[in-house]
């Protein structure tokens, strides 16, 4: 039987998959540790962890692409938690609905329109999952699925219907 061609040796190989398993879950601890005991406003620094699975990842292109996507900002300010988000979420919301009618040009008539309009218009009816193409979903529609995925953890949802909001 031909020798190995691998520059790693089994136990090699597995140590660093081992590795790289622990700086992931340090990550992932750490997360989770400040969403369920975190100051709503308060942001969290994740580059020592970001770090440690960088390092962990020296030879894997594929963790090393995905750790260079994370944005600058979000290692060097910190990211907020779930609680945090939702709070920001409810002031985005607001304003949203405030200004929905709002044409790109609008004046302080079409602002009066769309507050007045805001004040009048309740959730309750609204479509409950984006099986309707999302650039169709009117401003309020979006809003509200977003909240509901946003309420139940799916943050890669909230995020693609916020997306969608135009002006």
């Amino acid at each position: 039987m031909p020798p190995s061609t691998s520059p790693l040796t089994p136990g090699k190989a597995v140590r660093e998959q081992l590795s790289l398993r622990a700086a992931f879950d340090n990550l992932y601890s750490k997360l989770q540790q400040h969403n369920k005991h975190s100051n709503p406003d308060a942001r969290y620094s994740i580059a020592s962890e970001v770090a440690a699975v960088r390092e962990a990842a020296s030879g894997d292109d594929f963790v090393t692409e995905i750790i260079s996507s994370i944005p600058p900002s979000a290692l060097s300010e910190g990211v907020q938690s779930v609680t945090g988000l939702k709070a920001r979420f409810g002031k985005v919301k607001k304003i949203c609905r405030r200004v929905a009618l709002v044409p790109e040009n609008g004046g302080l008539g079409a602002y009066a329109l769309s507050f007045v309009h805001s004040m009048l218009t309740f959730d309750v009816g609204r479509v409950e999952d984006a099986t309707v193409p999302l650039e169709s979903l009117a401003t309020f529609d979006l809003l509200h699925l977003a909240e509901v995925a946003l309420n139940n953890g799916d943050l890669d949802a909230a995020t693609r219907y916020v997306n969608q909001l135009k002006g």
